[in-house]
């Protein structure tokens, strides 16, 4: 292998390209005999013929067929790698900043991220989670740069893109009277109390506490639980 230089290699993908020395050369700019004794190195390196030769023609041996197949597999990977490695410019400097509320990034974080890993793999990701102090997940701060979020949340100009839909659910006791009922309706739980976060009032919380279906205020319970932020990570 120490033998073997790319600038063989891309000669002689040239010639197995254009099926022709003439048009081989012309395209890597070097004349044709020398784009001929570069790639008789290379057979000798490898100690196989990779074309027949005639007057004419060119064309490839059977090795030479899986040597241009491969190699030229080898070399797409290599620009890749190049193109990637000069794109992250210092260990993901310019990494997407993504945060997500507390439950909305179970399902949807994990495959977004290996979504984007594999169409942008040059741009880092710093995902965040934040509690239902910031609805928003870091947003409305500008501490990240887009978000998985539970709407509503109140933010003039937001973009949204609907990612996945959920059904409410009522998360009740297991002795509780109504946790034996398959469906309910909104006015068999406004008398129950609600736990809540300790946050101002806003369009988000009102939204939880069933706030548009209520005459007077909600029986919330407060909670002051507030889970450490911390990164998610995505196998691939």
């Amino acid at each position: 292998m120490e033998n073997i230089s790319l600038r063989q290699i891309e000669a002689f993908l040239a010639v197995a390209e254009e099926m022709h020395f003439g048009r081989a050369a012309d395209r890597l700019f070097v004349s044709a005999p020398w784009l001929s004794h570069t790639i008789k190195d290379l057979e000798r390196s490898l100690n196989v013929d990779l074309l027949i030769r005639t007057t004419r023609t060119v064309e490839l041996t059977p090795a030479g067929s899986v040597f241009a197949a491969l190699a030229g597999q080898v070399m797409r990977d290599l620009g890749t790698a190049i193109k990637t490695a000069r794109g992250m410019n210092g260990s993901y400097r310019d990494a997407l900043k993504l945060g997500y509320t507390i439950g909305a990034g179970l399902e949807v974080v994990p495959r977004l991220l290996r979504t984007y890993h594999e169409r942008r793999p040059e741009v880092g990701i710093e995902t965040e989670e934040f509690d239902f102090t910031d609805p928003s997940a870091g947003l409305r701060d500008n501490l990240v740069n887009v978000a998985v979020i539970r709407p509503p949340v109140g933010l003039a100009g937001l973009v949204s893109v609907d990612l996945a839909s959920e059904r409410l659910v009522a998360c009740l006791p297991e002795d509780h009277p109504l946790a034996s009922r398959i469906t309910l309706k909104v006015a068999d739980v406004l008398p129950e109390p609600i736990v809540a976060a300790p946050v101002s009032p806003g369009p988000w919380r009102d939204y939880w506490i069933l706030s548009e279906y209520r005459s007077g205020p909600a029986p919330v319970e407060l909670t002051h639980l507030k889970p450490p932020r911390r990164p998610i990570h995505c196998l691939t």
